[in-house]
């Protein structure tokens, strides 16, 4: 009997689906009936973009119930009332809940939520939840029982170094270093053999990563090799655990930068900001054997492009880079990265195009960025609770009219429950569209900001992440996007024709 590829294809998605199961959460916040709950799981724990699972209204009695459909553990983000909470989730998981309202001197507001924790009123024993909360405990008990010596370890490096050699010797006459290490070691292996039957790899995973960053901020004696070999060369790359990737953020950070010398500043540059070589770049890697695995190479790598995202990157070759990985990466998880960091890092930056998205305007009909090519365009956001949006848009409509020949305007009204009836006095010739605070597409674009406006040229180019607001120099943006040349506006200060 043959099968197709497309058979084959189809079968492993149904097998997938199989093993999909539905955590699902049973909750009480008795603080805020009425309001809109919403869950969401990361995408991954790199790029750290949300994908919504499920929303609700919590009911007059203060009870919710929502659900996610996973395949494996995740870590998943609870948010109401500017509010936010993480747990993980199982699949086929059960889980009944409190959500607590924050203290009410807590800071909330849009794009940066107040941070709380669930309270496990009902929680399986067997569950990865009870797994960390209990090792936690015993975590911040060695943490108490050894503060001193981790207050002193945890010192700016440069202090140590400069301290007397006899004066930061311990009693028992061992360098407080060596000290941490014996005791942390001692703390592991209790540790493993409390856990060691029926030891789930997630939870093995996290009880590494959290004695990892111990030891890796600490001032351990243990060299960059010996900690390679004994916390991140024995474990695959796990995209969906947060303290894991955390542990390899940490090790790997300023991964370019620290490598300049070995590597060669004009072999990465050309690598990288020249040619946009993932070929270029991944051969140059090859000669540090920290990444020797193709796996870990490509996640440094996207992890390195990210890093310097906002430096010295040229955007254009860096996305080149990312697509290469996003098509042809050595493992789904490589690809998976790549393709949600260009989602990321590229939806409003500078220099690139804007993500193209979809939206209904005021007389429900259905448009997309890409259509609008051909005119600059003016994006802007604002909220029906945001009082300093209001004074902008009064500024923005004594100059926009002068321009309404010349660009596409759209303006979102950003509001949170039911959607409102939007009466602010805007040109007949803008757009004008409403977007729930939950919405994909108000994280895809990075709104944490409001008032808030995006400058956009006649080929979709982003031409500025951020442009000054309307009462603080916008009108010149608009006219200079208008008037000038495309070519003379696009070359910088101070540059000359040949």
């Amino acid at each position: 009997m043959s099968f197709s590829i497309r058979s084959i294809s189809i079968l492993i998605q149904l097998v997938l689906a199989l093993h999909m199961g539905a955590a699902v959460i049973h909750g009480q916040a008795p603080d805020m009936a009425g309001e809109r709950i919403v869950l969401y799981t990361y995408a991954d724990q790199v790029s750290e973009l949300l994908e919504k699972q499920d929303e609700t209204v919590v009911d007059s009695d203060g009870n919710f119930k929502l659900t996610a459909d996973i395949s494996s553990i995740r870590l998943a983000r609870l948010t109401v009332d500017f509010t936010m909470a993480h747990l993980y989730l199982e699949p086929d998981g059960s889980y009944v809940i409190e959500y607590p309202a924050p203290p009410t001197d807590a800071p909330r507001r849009f794009g940066k939520e107040a941070e709380t924790e669930v309270i496990f009123t009902d929680l399986s024993p067997d569950d990865i939840n009870s797994d960390i909360i209990d090792f936690n405990v015993n975590y911040d008990l060695f943490f108490q029982k050894n503060y001193e010596l981790l207050r002193r370890l945890f010192s700016p490096r440069d202090q140590a170094v400069q301290s007397d050699s006899n004066a930061v010797r311990t009693l028992q006459g061992i360098h407080p270093s060596r000290l941490l290490f014996n005791k942390v070691k001692a703390f592991r292996s209790t540790m493993d053999s409390i856990y060691a039957e029926g030891d789930d790899p997630y939870f093995a995973l996290y009880r590494n990563a959290v004695i990892g960053q111990l030891m890796l901020n600490g001032n351990s004696d243990l060299t960059p090799r010996q900690f390679f070999q004994e916390f991140i060369e024995p474990h695959p790359v796990a995209i969906h655990h947060p303290e894991h990737i955390a542990l390899l953020r940490e090790f790997y950070k300023y991964y370019l930068v620290k490598n300049t010398d070995s590597f060669g500043e004009e072999k990465l540059d050309s690598a990288i900001n020249i040619n946009g070589s993932y070929t270029e770049l991944s051969a140059i890697m090859e000669a540090d054997d920290f990444v020797a695995r193709t796996p870990l190479r490509e996640l440094v790598m996207c992890l390195a492009l990210e890093e310097i995202w906002n430096g010295s990157l040229n955007r254009t070759m860096g996305i080149q880079i990312l697509e290469h990985i996003a098509e042809q990466g050595a493992s789904e998880e490589s690809r998976t990265i790549a393709r949600n960091l260009i989602a990321k890092l590229s939806s409003r930056a500078e220099g690139l195009p804007i993500m193209d998205f979809e939206f209904t305007d005021q007389f429900n009909e259905v448009h997309r960025i890409s259509d609008l090519k051909g005119r600059p365009i003016l994006i802007g956001f604002d909220a029906t609770w945001c009082t300093r949006c209001k004074e902008e848009q009064a500024t923005l409509q004594t100059f926009l009219g002068e321009y309404a020949r010349d660009i596409h305007h759209i303006q979102f009204l950003i509001h949170d429950g039911p959607e409102p009836r939007d009466d602010r006095p805007l040109l007949r010739s803008s757009l004008q569209a409403t977007e729930d605070i939950y919405s994909p597409l108000i994280r895809q674009l990075g709104i944490v900001n409001l008032p808030f406006f995006i400058l956009v040229d006649e080929n979709g180019v982003v031409v500025k992440d951020q442009i000054p607001l309307p009462s603080e120099g916008l009108e010149a943006q608009l006219h200079r996007i208008t008037t000038e040349d495309p070519v003379t506006r696009s070359r910088p200060i101070g540059s000359k024709e040949n």
